[in-house]
C-alpha cells in the first residue's frame, strides 16, 4: 500500500447515506509508516466551505463539533503528509 492509497469511510453509513448528525465516525486504513493524518469535512465537494478540520495520529476521527444539518450532503477527506487526499461523501439522517 502506498502513502495515502487508502479509503475513508463513515462508520454506519452505507452508499453515502444515513450518517449520524451528531457524531459521525470517520475511519480509514493506512500503512504503518503513516503516523499523522489531516481530516477535513466540507459542505461542498471543492472543499471551499470547510466545517471541520483536525490533525490526528489515530486511524479514525469522531466528529464532535456542532450538530450537522439533517438531510444534507457532506464531503470528507483524509491524507497523511502532503500526498493526495482520500475522500468520501455522506448524507446525514433526516431529523
Amino acid at each position: 500500500m502506498r502513502m495515502n492509497d487508502f479509503r475513508v469511510h463513515v462508520r454506519g453509513c452505507q452508499d453515502g447515506r444515513n450518517a449520524d448528525r451528531i457524531s459521525p465516525v470517520f475511519v480509514w486504513n493506512a500503512p504503518p509508516e503513516c503516523r499523522q493524518f489531516t481530516i477535513e469535512m466540507s459542505r461542498d465537494s471543492e472543499f471551499e466551505d470547510i466545517v471541520f478540520l483536525r490533525d490526528t495520529r489515530e486511524r479514525y476521527c469522531v466528529y464532535n463539533s456542532v450538530e450537522l444539518q439533517a438531510g444534507r450532503r457532506y464531503y470528507v477527506r483524509v491524507r497523511s503528509g502532503i500526498g493526495p487526499w482520500s475522500s468520501a461523501e455522506f448524507v446525514t439522517e433526516q431529523g
